[in-house]
This record gives structure tokens, C-alpha cells and sequence, in this order.
């Protein structure tokens, strides 16, 4: 709701809280959810900070290769053009 309305702050907030939520099952949805609203902000770093985190938390999550592309992009956007070539390669 908060992310098509383009309120990015909230939506990211509220995507942080329920991923965040101990038994919620699409928490890793919700981090790849929360780095697009972060980005949307042009909070690239922040982005890529929660994007990582999902391949710790959740290392066999479906949601891996969306995260990879998505901190591919952060990365380019940061001007870290080796970094993302290797990501989105």
C-alpha cells in the first residue's frame, strides 16, 4: 500500500517490521521488498546493507537471485561499477 502510494519511508519501515516479525515466512520477501523502497529513496547503501543481511538470514531463500540482481543495481548507482558488473553478470 505505502510503496505503490510512493510513500517509500513508511513502506520501507513497514516492510523492515515484518520481516523483522518472529514466524513470518515471507520475511525474505519482505528485506527484498524493504531494499526496493530504500532505493526508491536513493538510499542505495542502506539498500544494499538489508540485501546482504538476506543472504545470511536466509541463504537458501528463493528470493536470492532478485536480491543479487537488486544490489547489483544499488551498486551501480553508488558508482561502484566493478561491483556491479560482478553482481549482474
Amino acid at each position: 500500500l505505502f510503496f505503490a502510494a510512493k510513500d517509500y519511508p513508511q513502506a520501507a519501515a513497514q516492510f523492515a517490521a515484518a520481516a523483522g516479525t518472529a514466524g513470518f515466512t515471507q520475511a525474505d520477501h519482505a528485506l527484498v521488498r524493504q531494499a526496493a523502497a530504500l532505493s526508491a529513496e536513493k538510499k542505495y547503501a542502506d539498500a544494499l546493507t538489508v540485501l546482504d543481511s538476506l543472504a545470511v538470514k536466509f541463504p537458501s531463500s528463493k528470493e536470492l537471485a532478485a536480491a543479487h540482481t537488486a544490489a547489483g543495481r544499488a551498486q551501480y548507482q553508488l558508482q561502484k561499477y566493478p561491483e556491479a558488473r560482478a553482481a549482474l553478470a
